[in-house]
């Protein structure tokens, strides 16, 4: 099964650093075809697609990574990939990947605790919001209990209250209501806003409610202002 990398933008030139570069053909390997570019003003011709010398895609990679790092065993996240995927990653590939990867995946020292705490099919909770936009909340349950467990954390316990509470008290009319939403009003300052209008009438009020000088106030002025004048 072939995959095509997704439709990106010319990337610049790795040799020379010049941004005009064009597409050049492709180059396909058992399982994905990567985009080839050549550079206009050396002629180098490389391949931005990142993961290129991977045999893998990389979102499979990734994939893989991130089901094993939840608590799967190896041939257990052999067998999700080849659901997902529908292609066969040997497990000492997925092994590789886990010890090159290893320095970017920093749960992986807590995994060992994380699983003893929960199962890999719950480890992370999700809930779906469908306002305006579909919002995708997840909480990673075992990462939050490990963060709290040390006495240096416990003034922030409520955090775990708060996210275990968003499934049932979340304001969501606040984000499913559109009358009220800033981007259907014009800028202030807009000449087809009212507010404008209104702006310029509350400061002429503002103004004319000023207390006026008195006539004594105004002599005062008026004489200090002539005696000081050469």
């Amino acid at each position: 099964m072939s995959l095509t990398m997704p439709k990106q933008d010319s990337p610049v030139c790795p040799e020379c650093h010049a941004k005009y570069t064009v597409k050049k053909g492709k180059r396909r390997n058992r399982l994905q075809t990567i985009p080839l570019f050549q550079c206009n003003e050396c002629q180098h011709r490389f391949s931005g697609a990142p993961g290129k010398h991977k045999s893998y895609p990389l979102k499979a990679i990734l994939d893989g990574i991130s089901t094993f790092n939840l608590g799967y065993s190896l041939s257990e996240t052999q067998r999700i990939l080849r659901q997902r995927a529908h292609f066969d990653i040997p497990e000492r590939t997925i092994r590789s990947w886990l010890g090159a990867y290893r320095p970017l995946t920093t749960y992986s020292r807590l995994r060992s605790a994380g699983r003893k705490l929960f199962d890999p099919r719950t480890i992370t909770r999700s809930v779906t919001f469908n306002h305006q936009q579909v919002y995708r909340f997840q909480v990673h349950q075992a990462k939050l209990e490990l963060l709290l467990r040390p006495q240096a954390h416990q003034h922030l316990s409520p955090i775990r209250d708060y996210v275990g509470r968003v499934q049932q008290d979340f304001p969501n009319h606040l984000f499913e209501v559109t009358a009220h939403r800033s981007s259907k009003f014009l800028p202030r300052f807009s000449r087809r806003s009212p507010g404008r209008k209104i702006t310029r009438r509350a400061w002429r009020r503002w103004h004319y409610r000023l207390p006026r000088p008195t006539n004594s106030v105004t002599k005062r002025c008026s004489a200090s202002c002539s005696s000081t004048t050469p």
